[in-house]
């Protein structure tokens, strides 16, 4: 294996009773040519000072600081300030196995200019305080694929709407301006890997788990809604304006629709839906129902469909906060 430097980014926010196991993790990988670059975004509680005492411990840290801008901001940061030929992407309350950058790297090594991806585990805490992981079967076999089959499959199996789980050559990085939308706050990955993947020639996945997710209160999957979510929806008009393909272009109006009925479950569940939101989610189901009707979906979802595109927002909210 070639001894290529790779880049670990670590973005943080108010995790200070999180982040050290993950600074751990990569400290303790078994390929040691590796750099962390760690983006405090402004945290209000000490994670800087987890964040600094571990860079006294390991040279390899690269501690950085910034005022609050946002998660995309500070991964950006992070990209602006690496130098390692590659760069991978791990959230500061998960951690990665022991062997997981030795790993993507000879699978890039085999996979030259493919994107690389491998599996993970869910972890959750359990009541005497034990953590648990749980191997989350995304996919259970290798899989190379094209990038047109690979985007045919974005919203499947594959773990395409996250950054994470994956290796990234720097070079397509720079050469390309690839760099996460700061105005997109959920959906931000995967715009930032359904670009990456046009400049490549294909995906390589793998099943191995190689990142530790951890499930915990008040993360930004676990925090409830709030109008960010819009952006999701946002997130996936900018693939659409990117697209060339047509019959890609079609699946991704597909997909919007599906991540708009999504976002609108979370807006109905919430305590206090804001209501402008819902009706402009409903709107953007609504306007494409020739295009879902007479898809590929089954009888079932198409039934879902019709309620949440037709079904007045009252009775909506009912049905999701009391028979669900």
């Amino acid at each position: 294996m070639k001894n290529e430097f790779i880049s670990i980014i670590i973005p943080a926010y108010n995790v200070e009773n999180y982040i050290e196991k993950g600074l751990i993790s990569c400290i303790n990988q078994s390929y040691k040519n590796i750099e962390i670059v760690v983006v405090d975004d402004g945290s209000t509680d000490n994670t800087w000072g987890v964040i600094q005492r571990y860079a006294q411990i390991d040279p390899r840290i690269r501690a950085i600081r910034q005022k609050n801008k946002g998660v995309s901001a500070a991964r950006n940061t992070a990209l602006d300030n690496s130098i390692g030929e590659y760069v991978l992407f791990l959230d500061s309350d998960d951690w990665l196995e022991y062997d997981a950058v030795e790993n993507l790297l000879r699978w890039q090594n085999q996979h030259v200019n493919k994107l690389i991806s491998g599996g993970m585990y869910f972890a959750y805490s359990e009541k005497n305080g034990r953590i648990n992981k749980v191997l989350q079967h995304v996919n259970q076999c290798e899989e190379v694929l094209t990038p047109e089959t690979a985007l045919f499959r974005f919203e499947g199996n594959l773990s395409l709407i996250s950054s994470c789980y994956k290796l990234y050559r720097k070079d397509i990085i720079n050469s390309k301006n690839l760099r996460f939308d700061t105005d997109i706050f959920h959906g931000e990955d995967g715009l930032f890997v359904f670009k990456y993947l046009h400049y490549t020639d294909g995906l390589y996945f793998n099943p191995k788990p190689l990142w530790v997710i951890y499930d915990r209160p008040g993360s930004a999957t676990t925090g409830g809604y709030n109008s960010k979510w819009l952006t999701a929806i946002t997130a996936v008009n900018r693939m659409i304006e990117f697209e060339q393909n047509s019959e890609i272009k079609a699946y991704l109006e597909l997909y919007r629709i599906n991540r708009a009925m999504t976002v609108m479950r979370e807006a109905l569940l919430s305590k206090e839906p804001a209501i402008i939101d819902v009706k402009s989610l409903q709107n953007t189901i609504r306007t494409a129902w020739k295009i879902y009707l007479s898809g590929k979906s089954t009888n079932r979802r198409k039934v879902y469909y019709i309620g949440m595109a037709f079904f007045p927002i009252k009775c909506l909210k009912i049905i999701f906060n009391k028979i669900l």
